[in-house]
């Protein structure tokens, strides 16, 4: 099953490098980071919302004593 990001209600993220703050903005462009719902667990759960948990991934330049600090990626957000 392809599930595409949009299904995983993705949330920007931004980070000033203070590791216990972070806010959600509106576009990719504002953003360092994103959050959005586990795919293996939608699929699990046959794409119903109850019982998944989410992924977090920050930027390379975000420090990794920000939290949550699950998951790094050496990618480049595009607009």
């Amino acid at each position: 099953m392809n599930v595409r990001l949009l299904d995983l209600e993705p949330e920007w993220l931004y980070s000033d490098g203070n590791p216990k703050r972070y806010w959600r903005v509106a576009s990719l462009a504002e953003a360092n980071g994103i959050f959005f719902v586990c795919p293996l667990c939608y699929v699990n759960n046959e794409n119903r919302r109850p019982g998944v948990h989410g992924v977090v991934c920050w930027n390379c330049t975000v420090p990794q004593t920000v939290t949550p600090n699950p998951a790094r990626r050496r990618v480049r957000m595009r607009v």
